[in-house]
């Protein structure tokens, strides 16, 4: 029920193509220079989306678009990961520091959606 009430608000702001579902969502923030952006993260079958609180502030980024991914540090604990992904409008590789828990198990989930395109 969770994620269809997700899967709502994701269709209504144009964020899931034809096709797509999601396949979790948790919670977690987001780290914009020396800015923590509380919210959730989606996980798709294409893609990851961040959604900050009231929808306020989104990134997408596509699996395909990933060329690294490393677990990285949140202040003293170890929560980060720190994704190096291709924005598609500017073609610019930008860096996202995503903070959740069981980071690794999500790692080797966004890589194995990596790996399988």
């Amino acid at each position: 029920k969770k994620l269809e009430k997700w899967e709502k608000k994701l269709v209504k702001a144009g964020l899931l193509t034809m096709g797509e579902h999601i396949i979790d969502v948790i919670a977690g923030d987001y780290h914009k220079r020396s800015r923590q952006i509380r919210g959730h993260i989606v996980f798709t079958n294409n893609k990851l989306i961040f959604c900050g609180r009231f929808m306020g502030y989104i990134v997408p980024i596509e699996y395909y678009n990933v060329q690294s991914i490393h677990t990285c540090l949140i202040g003293p604990f170890p929560l980060g990961l720190r994704v190096t992904a291709l924005d598609s409008n500017t073609n610019a590789y930008n860096h996202h520091i995503l903070a959740l828990f069981h980071r690794n198990h999500w790692k080797e989930f966004i890589e194995s959606k990596r790996a399988s395109y």
